[in-house]
């Protein structure tokens, strides 16, 4: 157990994080799983571009109105952790208090604006891709009543980000080839196409729910040790 986190909690978020891999409509509900983890009610999936001349994202925690207007739309670029420590390279999990002395903060004109009348005090960053023109992170943020974060939180942080990092870049790909996936609203948005992420090694690591079905079948596909194997050469 790490930082009062099940690991049955843990693993639905990372399957969440999976789903919204392949279903980027998901990726909602994989951030209101990820917020409790860290006891927090906000969370945000940011992507910008290094000029900070484009601007996307999704929060769970705000009204989306008020996210997409006034955050997107005007407080980024007045973003006083990421104008101070902005991100270089991905794979960094850090707290907003190493980015900006709390002092500080509180004397910066996005905290008295927009933060902290919405209670967005502490925050920890998972930095998950820096690419040539643009880059991506996730912010976690609660009131100052939660706490700093501490090094169990930024060691759960650092065990959720490559889950994180592979489904954001599950996700690019499947945008850049334009792929979609269709989904079905009696199964929770689940996609309807099977779908089974494969490591380094060739060894499948994470089915979704409709290749979970396949396999449970045995009539498509089956277990074979660490491997899979067709059932026909079709």
């Amino acid at each position: 157990m790490i930082c009062d986190v099940d690991e049955p909690r843990l693993r639905q978020c990372i399957d969440a994080v999976y789903d919204a891999a392949v279903s980027p409509a998901l990726w909602p509900a994989a951030l209101e799983r990820l917020a409790p983890l860290f006891h927090s009610g906000f969370v945000d999936l940011f992507t910008r571009s290094h000029d900070r001349e484009h601007v996307n994202g999704l929060a769970h925690g705000l009204d989306r109105a008020d996210y997409e207007d006034n955050f997107l739309g005007f407080w980024f670029r007045r973003n006083v952790w990421a104008l101070k420590k902005p991100v270089r390279v991905a794979g960094e999990v850090i707290s907003t208090r190493r980015m900006v002395d709390p002092g500080d903060l509180r004397r910066s004109e996005i905290y008295n604006e927009y933060l902290h009348p919405r209670g967005l005090h502490e925050g920890l960053r998972l930095s998950l891709w820096v690419g040539a023109t643009d880059l991506q992170d996730i912010s976690i943020l609660r009131p100052w009543s939660g706490g700093p974060f501490g090094p169990a939180e930024v060691a759960l942080g650092e065990i959720l980000l490559p889950h994180l990092q592979r489904a954001a870049s599950v996700t690019r790909r499947l945008r850049d080839v334009d792929f979609r996936f269709e989904t079905r609203s009696e199964d929770s948005g689940a996609s309807r196409f099977a779908v089974i992420l494969f490591d380094a090694a060739g060894v499948p690591f994470w089915f979704n729910a409709a290749a979970r079905g396949l396999l449970a079948e045995g009539r498509v596909i089956r277990s074979a040790g660490p491997e899979l194997q067709g059932l026909s050469p079709s």
